[in-house]
């Protein structure tokens, strides 16, 4: 930082009126910006939020965190399939499997393994007939299933919830 003094000459009362000029950067401890450029308008530079472009960086969130924090969306979305037998990991850990067996008994494969357990599937018709179709032993990959129904009918749909 350097300072100058212009000297604006005696004014008739013999006092002299002194002029500084700072230039360069004038930390914030001094009452500065501690920036040499800045960008806005008004009293007040930046007074309102700020527009990103580009691919601006910020942390990942904890699981968890339930906040008003900056954060990526890393947790957003997690991984899918729409895939007629699919699957949708979501940010909580929780996965959701669904699929669809044209059989009217056996052993369904999940989309992918539970990594850790599967909680529940619930079994229902492909069609409109009027049978009960209900899941038997559940692992964290396949689950078997039959039905009460003389057989015929289209299959069944199910959906799976584990993690």
């Amino acid at each position: 930082m350097s300072l100058t003094t212009v000297d604006s000459g005696l004014i008739s009362s013999g006092a002299i009126t002194l002029t500084t000029q700072v230039t360069g950067t004038l930390p914030v401890a001094n009452g500065g910006s501690g920036v040499t450029t800045s960008t806005g308008t008004g009293a007040v530079v930046l007074g309102t939020s700020p527009t990103l472009s580009g691919t601006p960086l910020a942390t990942t969130a904890a699981n968890s965190t339930n906040t008003t924090q900056i954060a990526t969306t890393a947790f957003a979305y997690g991984s899918l399939s729409l895939a007629t037998n699919g699957y949708t990991k979501l940010a909580n850990g929780l996965i959701l499997q669904w699929g669809v067996s044209g059989a009217s008994s056996g052993t369904i494969t999940f989309p992918i393994a539970f990594p850790t357990s599967c909680l529940n599937v619930i079994a229902g018709l492909a069609d409109s007939t009027n049978y009960c179709t209900y899941p038997g032993t559940i692992t964290s990959t396949t689950f078997t299933f039959g039905s009460n129904g003389p057989g015929g009918f289209a299959g069944i749909r199910y959906l799976a919830i584990g993690y």
